[in-house]
């Protein structure tokens, strides 16, 4: 059986009902795909060939790309 735990900042998470004995119920808040194999189809939309990941740098400005928003 499935429940919904609301958290205090509004959240909802689904949370199952694992085990209910007369003193105790155990729920079980994993993510429902915990635990399996997930499998993700992508598309490469471009390849950049912006260097800043290997210079280590905070500075956009640095950036031998020129991008600003590269990082």
């Amino acid at each position: 059986m499935i429940l919904v735990v609301a958290l205090p900042n509004g959240a909802q998470i689904p949370t199952k009902i694992a085990e209910v004995t007369d003193e105790f119920v155990s729920i079980d808040l994993n993510h429902p795909l915990a635990g399996k194999a997930l499998n993700f189809k992508i598309k490469m939309l471009a390849i950049s060939d912006c260097k800043c990941a290997e210079k280590q740098h905070d500075h956009a400005h640095d950036c031998e790309c020129g991008g600003k928003d590269c990082h």
